[in-house]
């Protein structure tokens, strides 16, 4: 956050690239030229940004990592995903297994659909609480 900014200025910011990082994951599900693992990357990445956000909504600080269930566990029990929350830990897992290859297998296209569906499901929770602490998302 810059100095000066407003918590909900820079939650706003958050979640904008949160929101494009969503809209690039669904964009190259629509393109079979582009291997599932960028569509994999951008939904955790969506996921990422849009928690970061929620927590900057609140004023919370987090530290600089990319496990969304560590980020998760920051916010306030009022504003945290019901108990069912969307698999994080899989999502988490595309931080690293999407970017580099390694001793798992590559993502699928049906990966990179539950990837980007979850993301989405993450994104539009983060929406709704910024609604109900009275921060409009354009």
């Amino acid at each position: 956050m810059s100095e000066g900014d407003e918590p909900a200025e820079d939650a706003l910011r958050w979640l904008r690239f949160a929101r494009a990082d969503l809209g690039a994951a669904r964009q190259f599900l629509g393109d079979a030229a582009i291997p599932p693992h960028h569509a994999c990357l951008h939904s955790q990445q969506a996921a990422e940004k849009a928690l970061k956000a929620l927590l900057r909504a609140h004023g919370i600080a987090f530290p600089p990592i990319h496990d969304l269930e560590q980020l998760h566990d920051l916010l306030p029990a009022t504003s945290a995903l019901p108990a069912s929350r969307p698999h994080l830990d899989r999502l988490t897992d595309w931080h690293i297994e999407a970017r580099y290859p390694g001793p798992w297998a590559e993502p699928t296209m049906a990966d990179a659909e539950q990837a980007a569906s979850i993301a989405a499901a993450v994104n539009d929770y983060v929406v709704g609480e910024f609604g109900r602490r009275g921060i409009a998302v354009e």
